[in-house]
Order: structure tokens, then C-alpha cells, then sequence
């Protein structure tokens, strides 16, 4: 699970480095230390800049999968191999995994029994690398949408975002 959330950061797409940026935060009821990371190019004349998230291998990945980043010519997926696949079986096996994906939360969300912390985490990282890696297919082969789905553009009220990790 270490690659699956550690992914490294693409360059910025005015071609310099970019880093990620760490902020603590207080939460107000309990007083706890809670932090948001965000992205954002090293050259400041640039201001490019991702969104913030509450972890780190989430703030990369959305800032991989965004215009702001400079897509690599080829990029690896800690779970997925693209490597000697043509743009169909590209598209199918991003599709074909992401519908399985999917269906693993709502199957959980449905019979009751929420996944559990690790599992939860490794399915939503697993979803975000799959994001990313529609939005390179896209850039790679410059072409507009060619997927059946977008789990970034999902409501919060679908059921695979409503499944609730258990304690344990």
C-alpha cells in the first residue's frame, strides 16, 4: 500500500517543479492537530496552485489528474499495468477495474457492513489513481471524454462516497 499512497508529483505545466505544501489546523470542538496539503508550483510567478485535502496522496493525486500538471509521457499505477496496451484495451481496463471498484463500495454500503479503515482508504486511493489515470489517457492521446464515469464529478450522496469506514 506504500506506493498506492505515495505517488510522486508531476511538474507544473509551466515546466517547473511543484511541491506539496503541508498546513496545520485546529479543530475547534476537540483542539486536535489536523492538517490540509495542496499542491503548488515553485516558480511564484507562475501561481498555479492545487486544491486543499486532508491527505497528502489525495492533494497529488488531484493535482496529477488537473491542467495544472504537466502529464508524463507514460505513468505507472501501483495496481494496473498499461504498459503494450493499445487506446481500447487503455480504455477498457480503466473501466473494467473502476466498474469493479465501484461495485465493491456499493456492495459493502448496501449489505450494512462498512469496509474496514484500511480497506476503505486502499479502495478511495485506488479510485483517485484511476482518475488520474483517465485524465493522462486523455491528455496522452488528446482526445475528449472517452469514459462512462468520473468518480471525481460524483455527489456526495452516491452510495460508494457514502460508505463509512469501521474502527478497529
Amino acid at each position: 500500500m506504500d506506493l498506492l499512497l505515495n505517488p510522486e508529483i508531476n511538474f507544473c505545466s509551466c515546466g517547473c517543479e511543484a511541491r506539496l505544501i503541508k498546513n496545520a489546523l485546529r479543530a475547534q470542538k476537540s483542539g486536535k492537530k489536523r492538517f490540509n496539503y495542496w499542491i503548488e508550483c515553485l516558480d511564484d510567478s507562475c501561481g498555479n496552485k492545487g486544491g486543499a485535502e486532508g491527505q497528502s496522496w489525495k492533494a497529488i493525486l488531484n493535482w496529477n489528474s488537473s491542467e495544472n500538471s504537466d502529464f508524463p509521457d507514460s505513468i505507472e499505477i501501483p495496481f494496473l499495468s498499461l504498459i503494450g496496451l493499445n487506446q481500447e484495451e487503455i480504455v477498457a481496463k480503466i473501466s473494467g477495474l473502476e466498474s469493479e471498484l465501484n461495485s465493491k463500495a456499493n456492495k459493502s454500503y448496501k449489505s450494512g457492513r462498512p469496509l474496514p479503515q484500511k480497506a476503505y482508504i486502499e479502495l478511495k486511493a485506488q479510485l483517485a489513481w484511476l482518475d488520474y489515470a483517465k485524465a493522462w489517457y486523455k491528455n496522452h492521446f488528446d482526445c475528449a471524454e472517452v469514459f462512462t464515469t468520473d468518480t471525481r464529478n460524483k455527489q456526495a450522496n452516491e452510495p460508494n462516497d457514502a460508505v463509512t469506514p469501521q474502527s478497529n
